[in-house]
């Protein structure tokens, strides 16, 4: 399966979807350069002896001030607190001094029950420079993690240790396991920061008590701890969720948390799974002492006990807890009547079993047809869920999963599930029948639920699990935006970085890396136009397989190799990597002896980028004609440049004059003009990029042409002029009979057309330079009466002279309201 692991520098937040946890990053602002000719600075120790042996938990805050604070769990030997676990922070000054380390006793030993669990370590800083930490500690009870914490203040002072709640789950298996479902993990929106849990976490077959409120949270603001938010159950009242009386039932939930990076919305999905015990009873078809009632028929309900049957449903739910809410959302199932799953059974009623289709069921009785339905297993296997990049919640459902998910019936049922007259001994309803796929199965399904949304639509399943994607980030730079993706190439070797250019470098940082695992990012730093990834890869101890690769500019890679942060879940929290407001990273080890501070520089210098590639126009697309009388003309956008755009200008009787550049037209920072057209003109337009590396060429020239008006020719006999808002410049000269003429003297010109109205009935006109025919153009076109249209003869080398639009056809209307002359 593959990793997910912590994110920073304003990218997308993810889910440690093998998890279901959230994993989050500071965002900070870039400005300046990495300094790729320098190297990470010497260790700077954090604790200045190093009495403990087991790591530590150690994490770096950036506070806004410019500072740097160390945070970690350490041995309290040093300190004066034998074999006791005290938190340690020191800060790093401006100048590169630390400060002397204050020491918080956290009550609890260093290792055996009551111990904090390092790898549950977390933290969080304000705009204001509140610092906050979580971590988890060995309850005595198995099962039972309390979570707690402490916070300093904007003045320096810790608060003593508080228990924000109990983390609970099954206690069926290891520390490590069981660490993975409970890690508590901060939801920071501004400076609000969310805890969120669920009471229990059944990781095996834990019952759950359905009357409790299991999604809870609390909020911290201003170093304060929130009330708890508490949800109203695992499912809506009723059947839904409390098995029948008197059944004792087992229900159990295995609740998996995702967090959506656009808005810090936290979701639980989960299974809900019941079960229950049925046993036979009389029928009205065959009461108990009637013959054949004292013969037991397999799979019949002749009203004589047979063996207990069971009777099991696994259904999916989510809950939603957005930001600044004080509520949970209502539980909701993930898979609703009016979806088509496949029914897992051949040989049971199609309806459910209501008072509207009992006849039915009476038949499949008579007829021995009501057997076992859809096989289960005894133990569900929890959902896996995850924000894409998108904001879509993706949901693997490795289990069964419907409104009767999975059912094992045999002989049940005397009466409808809604007749008013059954009792809960006579009647089995353990949960909503009311969809038509009423017994439904669900291998490795898949779900989506799209951003925007709360459930899944009705076309959202999938019949293979969702797709477990390659990690995406998209940051800013000032060389435009680059979007980041993990594992691709062959083998998933190799990093994508795709830039807004249009221009991509796919960057494998170790070639040999020939049967290592897929490379996975860590984190993520922008700085002017660098981008830093931290990436992982292959082995996860020592150096192995880890590193730092930077995209400089957005135009080529250096690799800086310097060791893991945040590779496995092992060590989340005891190596971190942040990005003061300057633009230096900062790297802290709290598995290395004393616990180094490392730095890597930026440079006041940024690394000159290339210059920028040529631009193209997008619009006119070549040459174009236009009876607006102005043009927008538009072209592609570079990152990071500025644009200039020059002109040249034709008459409709003369030759180009020479380019232009004007004023308001250079150093644009936009990707259009918009430019008034003098009628029977051919203007061209061609535009170039700038950055700090230099100019672009200029780009290939394209054109657009206003025509001449019709007023503007001269007209033979049998023209009549027509007005109105419909032609262009506001009337065109009409005509039906052949030979008639317009003409325009002294045209210089590559290319001729005229504006005029099309119609089923329309004439036919040829247009004359000189004495030779050029082109012909039929009016009649399509089914409608349409003005204004631009029609042309296919281009021809450059001529001069007399224009003319002979009609060439009889007794059928022509409307022309002006004539195009192209000099391109």
């Amino acid at each position: 399966m593959r990793r997910r692991t912590t994110l920073a520098a304003g990218v997308a937040l993810t889910a440690l979807a093998a998890l279901g946890m959230p994993v989050l990053g500071p965002a900070t602002p870039a400005l300046a350069s990495f300094d790729v000719e320098a190297q990470w600075t010497d260790n700077e120790y954090v604790v200045a002896t190093d009495t403990a042996t087991a790591p530590k938990a150690a994490n770096l805050e950036a506070l806004p001030d410019g500072r740097l604070i160390a945070v970690l769990l350490a041995r309290g030997d040093d300190y004066g607190f034998a074999a006791e676990t005290v938190l340690v922070s020191r800060v790093r000054e401006a100048t590169g001094t630390w400060s002397a380390p204050q020491v918080t006793p956290t009550g609890a030993p260093w290792s055996g029950t009551g111990a904090p669990e390092g790898r549950t370590f977390d933290t969080f800083a304000d705009s204001s420079g509140r610092v906050l930490v979580v971590w988890a500690v060995r309850s005595a009870t198995s099962g039972q993690w309390p979570v707690m914490s402490v916070s300093r203040t904007t003045a320096g002072t810790w608060s003593a240790p508080q228990e924000v709640y109990v983390a609970k789950t099954d206690g069926a298996y290891g520390d490590s396991l069981e660490i993975g479902f409970i890690t508590p993990r901060l939801v920071p929106v501004g400076d609000t920061v969310t805890l969120a849990w669920s009471t229990t976490t059944a990781v095996s077959n834990g019952s759950i008590d359905t009357s409790t409120n299991p999604f809870r949270a609390r909020r911290w603001t201003a170093g304060t701890w929130g009330s708890e938010i508490a949800s109203s159950g695992y499912g809506a009242a009723g059947q839904d969720v409390a098995p029948l009386a008197p059944d004792s039932t087992r229900v159990q939930a295995d609740p998996g948390r995702a967090v959506r990076a656009s808005d810090g919305r936290i979701s639980f999905v989960y299974t809900l799974v019941k079960h229950r015990t049925i046993r036979t009873i009389a029928h009205p078809l065959n009461p108990v002492g009637t013959s054949p009632g004292d013969v037991n028929v397999a799979n019949v309900w002749d009203g004589v006990p047979e063996t207990d049957n069971a009777a099991h449903t696994e259904t999916a739910w989510v809950v939603h807890l957005d930001p600044g809410s004080g509520s949970w959302s209502a539980p909701m199932k993930l898979v609703r009547s009016g979806h088509v799953p496949t029914s897992c059974v051949t040989n049971l009623p199609t309806n459910p079993p209501l008072v509207a289709h009992w006849a039915e069921w009476k038949t499949a009785s008579a007829a021995g047809e009501l057997s076992t339905g859809c096989g289960y297993a005894e133990e569900s296997k929890r959902p896996s869920a995850y924000y894409d990049s998108g904001g879509d919640l993706q949901i693997t459902l490795d289990h069964r999963s419907g409104p009767s998910s999975t059912i094992v019936l045999n002989q049940f049922l005397d009466k409808a599930c809604d007749d008013p007259g059954a009792t809960n001994s006579t009647r089995f309803c353990l949960d909503d029948w009311g969809t038509p796929a009423w017994a439904v199965t669900w291998n490795d399904a898949g779900l989506r639920i799209e951003a925007g949304n709360d459930q899944p639509g009705l076309d959202a399943i999938q019949q293979t699990p969702a797709p477990f994607p390659a990690q995406e980030f998209t940051v800013a730079t000032t060389a435009g935006n680059v979007r980041v993706v993990e594992a691709q190439g062959t083998g998933g070797k190799s990093i994508l970085f795709d830039r807004a250019s249009g221009t991509d470098v796919t960057w494998n940082p170790d070639p040999s890396n020939a049967t290592g695992d897929e490379v996975d990012i860590t984190h993520v730093f922008v700085d002017d136009g660098d981008v830093a990834v931290f990436y992982t890869y292959g082995t996860e101890s020592g150096g192995e397989g880890c590193g730092l690769g930077i995209l400089l500019d957005g135009h080529s890679t250096v690799d800086h190799y310097f060791g893991c942060v945040s590779g496995s879940l092992a060590q989340v929290a005891q190596r971190d990597v942040v990005q003061l407001t300057d633009g230096r990273l900062a790297r802290i080890d709290g598995y290395a002896s004393q616990t180094p501070v490392r730095l890597f520089a930026v440079t006041d210098q940024p690394t000159t980028p290339p210059p920028p590639p040529v631009p193209s126009v997008t619009a006119p697309a070549a040459v174009g004609v236009t009876t607006a009388g102005s043009h927008t003309v538009r072209w592609n956008a570079v990152p990071g440049a500025s644009y200039d755009v020059r002109m040249r200008r034709a008459a409709w009787n003369g030759s180009f004059g020479g380019l232009t550049q004007p004023a308001a037209w250079q150093g644009l920072g936009t990707t259009s003009v918009t430019h008034a057209l003098p009628r029977g003109s051919t203007t061209c337009y061609s535009v170039r990029a700038r950055n700090s590396g230099g100019t672009s060429g200029w780009s290939s020239e394209r054109c657009m042409v206003a025509p001449l008006d019709q007023t503007s020719l001269a007209r033979s006999a049998g023209w009549t002029v027509v007005s109105g808002g419909a032609y262009y410049g506001g009337s065109a000269a009409l005509t039906n009979q052949q030979a008639r003429t317009l003409a325009r003297t002294g045209a210089s010109l590559r290319r001729v057309g005229v504006v005029a109205t099309t119609c089923p009935t329309c004439g036919v006109v040829d247009l004359y330079v000189g004495a030779q025919r050029v082109g012909r153009i039929r009016l009649a076109r399509g089914t409608a009466v349409r003005h204004r249209q631009v029609l042309l003869v296919p281009a021809f080398s450059a001529r001069s002279g007399k224009v003319r639009v002979v009609v060439a056809s009889r007794n059928r209307a022509v409307r022309i309201d002006g004539l195009v002359v192209a000099a391109r």
